[in-house]
């Protein structure tokens, strides 16, 4: 089900049918976030297109001829003090309104009859009528932020929210599809139904009717949609009592029901550090990664989002991520046949890297740095340009044993013939590596990382950037790294090739164990 949708005909019956520091040395914390968000509105999108088809099965409409003509003739007949009457155009309301598209919301609320559907929700002795009135909001509630914003200033909040408690399956099923379609569209929607007290019933719901699959569906889609908007999150302390039930919903003998679990997982473990601290608590990382080894893409897609969240918090929350066996899943990930899976491993790999020392060594043992490194030499340009984010936060948070261990995988060709993308961030962040590489090879005269980046051809790369890069901010890395460690051809002619003489090379102390280090 996506963040909102519409019931069709036919589908009535229920029961009888380092995120405060973003980990990245050499990323820009917004450039991640930003593509970070691109993807998440691919998922959404996907995610949006497959489950509107799986929910909107049409039914052809009855042949028999229609007993009004118009909306507003309808709208008439629900104003009737006959209770057939009103019934009978509530029916023709709630069949109008279930089309695959263009239903006529608009016209309906023009005529100012939603107060009225709303007052028939709250009569308990006619349940007929209080179940297509249900259905009329819930497909009003599938329109436009105005459209949802007519329903709430009916007054049909609390009368939903009310029903949730007070009647019987059919129309909680009906009432709980609304209140998602409500709380799916905004912030400010949510925050709504959250306010006027949605959550007490729809926990009891999810912990008590386990019995009616289709009353549980609705309510974990519903419950995902109040985590959905993060900007701002949901208030965690109105909230908080859904994420222990996550890890009994993910196992729900539904299918959709853990499509909609997971999902609800994804949003909650990335409205913010308490959040995500909560789903690790109530052990759903187990139950993540065997819907990652599924194979099956529906439940892959979120949990690898659920496992990316993770290892974009704190270091805490990344080693449990590490500890459910994130990292082998990602380098699986890698080997997608799918771009968009291979963008999302280099992602969540590439936070690792610039995690501690000691996840920085699960990828090693692992290999996943050889994997990355693999890819780097083998893939297309866009998949190289992530694995190379990846590595940079590898190289600046490495030691020069870890160092020596890249460079035997041969990155830095690959990384010289990046200097020329049209990247200012990413040129930016692979001068900051070489700058990284060469200062592990500077106990050692001469420095033999020199001549491993002379090999790559840095230096024609630098004097090229000098020449002609448009970003100020790179060439003055680049600037640097020339003044520093190479020596421009006009200079290096003039130095004067008579060999010094022993005796006036000043003694100096052996440096620390990394300057003894031998490169290969």
């Amino acid at each position: 089900m996506s963040a909102s949708a519409t019931p069709t005909e036919g589908t009535q019956t229920t029961s009888s049918t380092h995120r405060d520091a973003v980990k990245a040395h050499g990323v820009d914390p917004d450039d991640v976030r930003k593509k970070r968000e691109e993807f998440v509105v691919t998922v959404r999108k996907n995610k949006r297109e497959e489950t509107v088809n799986k929910r909107r099965n049409i039914v052809a409409r009855s042949s028999a001829p229609a007993a009004f003509s118009s909306i507003k003739e309808m709208a008439n007949a629900c104003r009737s003090p006959n209770y057939e009457m009103c019934l009978l155009g509530a029916t023709e309301i709630r069949k109008v309104l279930s089309v695959e598209s263009n239903a006529p919301i608009d016209e309906l609320i023009a005529t100012g009859i939603l107060p009225t559907i709303t007052k028939f929700l709250t009569m308990m002795d006619h349940p007929k009528l209080q179940l297509e009135a249900a259905w009329i909001l819930t497909n009003v509630a599938s329109g436009t932020s105005a459209n949802i914003e007519e329903v709430i200033k009916s007054g049909a909040l609390p009368v939903l929210i009310s029903s949730l408690s007070m009647g019987g399956p059919d129309l909680r099923v009906q009432t709980i599809w609304a209140l998602g379609n409500i709380a799916g569209d905004n912030n400010e929607h949510r925050n709504a139904v959250v306010y006027m007290g949605i959550m007490q019933p729809l926990l009891r719901i999810l912990t008590v009717d386990i019995n009616l699959p289709i009353l549980i569906k609705n309510s974990t889609w519903t419950l995902s949609n109040i985590f959905r908007h993060k900007n701002p999150a949901p208030e965690f302390d109105m909230v908080k009592g859904a994420i222990a039930l996550l890890p009994s919903l993910l196992v729900y003998p539904d299918p959709d029901v853990q499509v909609d679990a997971l999902w609800c997982t994804v949003y909650c473990s990335d409205c913010g550090e308490e959040f995500l601290d909560s789903v690790i608590k109530a052990g759903v990382f187990p139950h993540v990664a065997n819907f990652a080894r599924t194979g099956k893409i529906n439940l892959q897609i979120p949990a690898f989002r659920i496992f990316g969240n993770a290892v974009s918090g704190n270091h805490a929350q990344t080693n449990a991520a590490i500890e459910a066996g994130a990292i082998k899943l990602f380098m699986g990930l890698l080997e997608s046949e799918k771009k968009f899976q291979q963008k999302e491993a280099c992602w969540a790999l590439s936070n690792i890297c610039a995690g501690t020392s000691g996840q920085l060594a699960e990828l090693f043992k692992h290999g996943a740095i050889a994997a990355l490194c693999d890819k780097f030499t083998t893939a297309d340009f866009e998949i190289k340009k992530e694995c190379c984010w990846a590595i940079c936060n590898a190289i600046t948070s490495s030691s020069p044993e870890q160092v020596a261990i890249l460079l035997r995988c041969n990155i830095l060709a690959n990384m010289a013939q990046l200097l020329d993308a049209n990247d200012i961030k990413l040129v930016a962040a692979i001068l900051d590596s070489l700058k990284a590489i060469l200062q592990t090879g500077e106990g050692e005269k001469p420095n033999p990382l020199i001549v491993k980046l002379e090999d790559a051809d840095v230096p024609e790369k630098l004097e090229h950037i000098l020449g002609s890069h448009p970003s100020e901010f790179v060439a003055e890395k680049a600037r640097s790294l020339m003044d520093n460690f190479f020596l421009p051809a006009s200079e290096e002619q003039a130095v004067d090739p008579t060999p010094t003489t022993t005796t006036q090379i000043p003694f100096r102390f052996a440096p620390p164990s990394p300057a003894q280090f031998s490169f290969p």
